[in-house]
């Protein structure tokens, strides 16, 4: 009756049904309703204007209010703090955890000019120059405590300035000292105290050419290159003779490292001139050999006793007793007991000559007497095309009368052993002599041949 004013309690247009249970009592001054449980249950707390734990805030009569940490994103400004608009500070600025001080165009442009520290410093302090410099001054330090000041670089000798080059890229100076790397792509005058002059000079050092060669030219631009080995190796140090040596004369090594070089008379194609006696050999107990083709063709060794490395021999025997077929015939060593190289056939009893040269040939015939008269030993050279009897390649002997009517005890041995000069491809036979009544005994019947060298020119 008082009024038509009212306090009214309503519900959202969405909501989750819940209740609220209030108080036991009124709140005392200013305190506020709070939910006490997730049941609804209301209580009464206080606000405060100071730091009270788990309290709600409550400015005092000037609004004001005293926290910890306040974590927010600010308006305005600190009374503390510098303006963003612009102030002066009292102390140091520091940049932590590598940031930046960035001078921006502001609102020109986004560009800035930034300071930044190196990742790895020594704490240090630049002090500016007092004021600005002129045109083309360069700042550098001035003491050991970082004070900079104003330096105008020059491109004439002028003593302790920096070197700053003319318009056309060009500066002067007394002496320069320094390692250069690279190519020089310019002209230079002069040369430099610790370098040699183009137009020669003495290395009082050591010249080393890494992963490089020493190339030698003369006047018609032919050269000679010297260039270490592009595998893997051991270092190694070569001292030369102190003379000139002789006309063909090679250099050798004494074995070691460094090793020493001297003059040696070496064998040479086509013959030395040597004005006395040539000694090829070893001066220890190793052999000596004689290579071709890869293989070992004479060896001597350290007692002196030679192997002649010849796979050019022939050695073969008649097995079974061979019975003349004519007064003249060819023998046939159908038993082979060395031919390496297969000049020999046993079937026909031709030997072909594999190479030109000098060739030892013995042969022994044991013949049974089947009449009695001259028996003879010979050999054939290429009986097949034009036949020759080589001249004193022959053994003879006569049987004036047979000791009795029983052969078999009347035997004789003709032994041939000669030597001959065959060129390649020539042929040998053995031939016999006799009578169709005579036997060649088995086993007793034999011919070997030796190449022993090649005939000389």
């Amino acid at each position: 009756s008082v009024g038509s004013n009212y306090v009214a309690l309503g519900v959202p247009s969405s909501v989750t049904t819940y209740t609220l249970t209030m108080p036991g009592a009124a709140g005392a001054l200013n305190q506020l309703p709070v939910t006490t449980d997730t049941a609804g249950t209301l209580g009464w707390v206080t606000a405060a204007s100071g730091n009270t734990a788990s309290a709600l805030v409550q400015r005092d009569g000037s609004g004001n209010f005293t926290a910890g940490t306040i974590t927010a994103a600010l308006i305005g400004a600190a009374s503390s703090n510098v303006l963003k608009a612009g102030d002066t500070m009292t102390g140091n600025l520091t940049m932590s955890n590598n940031n930046q001080v960035r001078l921006t165009q502001g609102s020109v442009g986004s560009n800035y000019v930034a300071l930044g520290v190196p990742s790895s410093v020594t704490t240090y302090t630049l002090t500016m120059p007092g004021a600005a410099g002129a045109l083309n001054q360069l700042p550098v330090t001035t003491d050991t405590a970082g004070t900079l000041g104003w330096v105008t670089a020059a491109s004439v000798n002028t003593a302790s300035a920096l070197v700053q080059r003319d318009p056309s890229g060009n500066f002067t100076a007394g002496t320069i000292t320094a390692n250069l790397t690279g190519n020089v792509t310019g002209t230079v005058t002069g040369h430099s105290t610790l370098d040699l002059p183009l137009t020669g000079g003495t290395l009082s050092g050591s010249l080393t050419l890494n992963n490089a060669f020493l190339l030698l030219a003369n006047a018609s631009a032919n050269t000679v290159t010297l260039q270490a080995p592009s595998s893997a190796f051991t270092n190694y140090t070569l001292n030369l003779p102190t003379g000139v040596g002789s006309n063909g004369n090679v250099l050798s090594t004494n074995g070691a490292n460094p090793a020493t070089l001297s003059w040696v008379v070496a064998a040479l194609n086509g013959g030395n001139t040597l004005g006395a006696a040539l000694t090829i050999g070893t001066t220890d107990a190793y052999a000596l050999n004689l290579k071709t083709n890869g293989s070992n063709r004479l060896i001597i060794d350290s007692a002196g006793n030679t192997t002649y490395a010849s796979k050019f021999k022939v050695a073969a025997y008649a097995s079974g007793t061979i019975t003349p077929g004519a007064a003249t015939s060819t023998i046939v060593f159908n038993t082979i007991n060395y031919d390496l190289n297969s000049n020999y056939n046993n079937t026909t009893g031709v030997y072909t000559a594999p190479a030109t040269g000098v060739y030892m040939i013995t042969v022994q015939v044991c013949t049974q007497i089947g009449e009695k008269g001259a028996k003879i030993v010979s050999l054939l050279k290429n009986g097949a095309t034009v036949p020759v009897v080589i001249p004193g390649a022959q053994a003879k002997i006569v049987v004036p009368a047979l000791v009795s009517n029983d052969t078999d005890i009347d035997t004789h041995s003709i032994t041939l052993a000669t030597i001959v000069s065959l060129t390649a491809a020539d042929t040998l036979e053995v031939r016999y002599t006799g009578n169709t009544l005579d036997r060649l005994l088995a086993d007793a019947t034999n011919v070997a041949i030796h190449y022993m060298s090649f005939t000389p020119a």
